[in-house]
């Protein structure tokens, strides 16, 4: 027999070995990286296991306050309509009837003075004239 033939037929072509490793390369690419990611989970849930988060809280009640409501502000106020309103005589005023905003109509009293210097000169005078008739 010729030694040569039967080695030829042994032989393994390239293009055979080629596709045979490229197979088995493949399952064993995909066999590792399913290993590799059951390693990855199991290694997160280890880590996890037994881990409880506590927060502390402190409850308290709430209670009314006695402190006033303050309010700071700067800029101007302009009026729609402005009206001046002036007194006919001079004095110390004694009641103010409205509010800066609030709607008056004529006639309505706004403010009151204190008369009683006024009052003292008026009843002088009707002593005068009574005097000066009698």
């Amino acid at each position: 027999m010729n030694h040569s033939k039967l080695l030829n037929e042994l032989r393994i072509e390239q293009d055979q070995r080629a596709n045979d490793c490229r197979g088995k390369g493949r399952w064993m690419a995909i066999v590792v990286s399913i290993a590799v990611i059951h390693l990855m989970v199991a290694v997160v849930w280890w880590r996890t296991q037994g881990v409880i988060l506590v927060q502390r809280v402190t409850a308290i009640s709430s209670r009314s306050s006695a402190a006033t409501p303050l309010l700071q502000g700067t800029g101007y106020v302009i009026a729609r309509r402005q009206a001046t309103v002036s007194a006919q005589v001079s004095g110390v005023l004694v009641q103010l009837l409205i509010e800066e905003g609030d709607t008056v109509k004529a006639g309505q009293v706004i403010a009151r003075f204190d008369d009683s210097a006024l009052r003292t000169e008026f009843n002088t005078a009707v002593v005068s004239v009574e005097a000066a008739a009698a």
